[in-house]
């Protein structure tokens, strides 16, 4: 719904020659790959602030290009009946690749360890039984 009503916000760049058009592909083809690869990232354990901080980290760069792309695929009359579909195929290989490269499983460490960075823990004294850390 987000992405359908910055589509609507953003029809009025199409005014602007040339670079008008080009911003448009640019923000809708972002929206796109990232709409593509929610799911992926839902099942990785992203929650949406998750998400915008993983694609602020500079993965933006290739949603963009990708979403550059495929949204320039899905405006072709009469082939984007097609392309829709290759273009959530794409969206399934970049996902297999982003999972062979551990790139979001890194990320997501990442992000556990600077949470983990505000908790203090302490030795607790002695020996016997327990993990030695008290939190």
């Amino acid at each position: 719904m987000l992405s359908f009503l910055l589509l609507l916000c953003t029809i009025p760049l199409n005014a602007i020659p040339v670079i008008g058009t080009v911003l448009f592909l640019f923000i809708n083809g972002f929206t796109l790959a990232w709409g593509l690869q929610d799911s992926f990232l839902v099942s990785k354990g992203m929650t949406l602030p998750n998400q915008w901080q993983y694609m602020r980290s500079g993965s933006w760069r290739g949603y963009t290009a990708f979403g550059f792309s495929a949204i320039i695929l899905d405006l072709l009359p009469f082939f984007n009946i097609v392309f829709i579909y290759t273009n959530v195929v794409g969206a399934a290989l970049w996902a297999v690749e982003l999972e062979r490269g551990g790139e979001v499983d890194r990320f997501m460490l990442d992000l556990v360890n600077q949470s983990l960075d505000g908790v203090a823990y302490k030795p607790v004294g002695g020996g016997g039984s327990g993990s030695g850390l008290e939190f």
